[in-house]
């Protein structure tokens, strides 16, 4: 690692935690971690900026560690996010010249299909071309080199809200960090967690979160549709806390070590005291649980 320094830095925005990572990456793609941070986070819920001021200084703090880490002065970033995000699918059809197709043309069809987008406050962060169809007949993978009349293309689309983006960039921009780009973290996910086999013949990644799980669908190796839904592992706690009468910090500590969604794996006689984690609760010292009646809790 000694004379490598960080060309890349990404920062994962989280309604929990803020994780960064400084890694570099040469020519040839071959990447190294430099330095990894992991910081509490406050300001942030669902991948959305709901208090400037907390972000910043959540955002502020995750920096200063990580620079202090790399050895390195950070002003530029990649950011992921989670939530906010729709899937959409356009195409467009571009007449031809009895010439082969080339790779300008197939360039020139997806940024007309791209120039045609316009859903209200809707931002482009990624796309990719599912299919290519020579004269509205034939399905082709890749057309380069191909004679057609007509060339289409169906693109999927995935835009996050406009003005959630800039709320974000805004953020960082107050931090005095620029955001180079914007990466939806299940795509992500699904690019580094599932095989290539998983990704052609069909595979669904999800990814729970605090506030939002997030999932993705990938078939034929192409990503086919993202979404999420607001539900999290907090919601889980906060399921646990409010059956049980206990706090929160109770209830993530029962779900930590005992969690689970399988009822029927427990032995119904086995129990949890809750006085072991809330010894000055008083109104409640001798409540147990069993853990199947709390593998029910989580699984519902």
């Amino acid at each position: 690692m000694k004379g490598k320094s960080a060309n890349y830095i990404v920062f994962d925005i989280g309604s929990n935690k803020v994780a960064a990572v400084a890694a570099n990456i040469d020519k040839t793609g071959e990447s190294t971690v430099i330095a990894q941070v992991l910081q509490h986070s406050d300001g942030f819920k669902a991948g959305t900026v709901v208090n400037l001021e907390a972000a910043e200084n959540s955002i502020i703090a995750a920096i200063y560690s990580l620079e202090k880490e790399c050895d390195k002065s950070i002003n530029q970033v990649t950011i992921s996010i989670s939530g906010g995000v729709k899937s959409y699918y356009i195409s467009h059809t571009l007449k031809l010249s009895n010439q082969p197709i080339s790779k300008q043309d197939i360039k020139k069809l997806i940024q007309k299909a791209l120039a045609d987008f316009s859903i209200k406050d809707q931002e482009i962060i990624h796309y990719f071309p599912i299919e290519f169809i020579l004269d509205n007949n034939n399905i082709v993978d890749n057309p380069s080199g191909m004679y057609a009349k007509e060339l289409s293309c169906q693109i999927h689309v995935i835009a996050a809200n406009s003005l959630t983006l800039k709320n974000l960039t805004n953020c960082f921009a107050k931090c005095h960090i620029e955001v180079a780009d914007v990466i939806l973290s299940i795509y992500a996910d699904g690019l580094v967690s599932l095989t290539d086999d998983e990704k052609e013949t069909g595979g669904i990644i999800i990814d729970m979160g605090s506030h939002i799980t997030s999932f993705g669908m990938f078939f034929e190796g192409k990503l086919l549709y993202v979404g999420s839904v607001p539900i999290g592992s907090y919601h889980v706690t906060s399921d646990i806390a409010k059956i049980l009468s206990v706090s929160m910090n109770t209830a993530e500590k029962l779900k930590i070590l005992y969690g689970d969604v399988r009822p029927d794996l427990f032995n119904k006689n086995e129990s949890i005291r809750i006085s072991d984690f809330e010894p000055d609760n008083n109104y409640n010292i001798d409540l147990t649980i069993s853990t199947s009646e709390l593998a029910k809790i989580i699984r519902s």
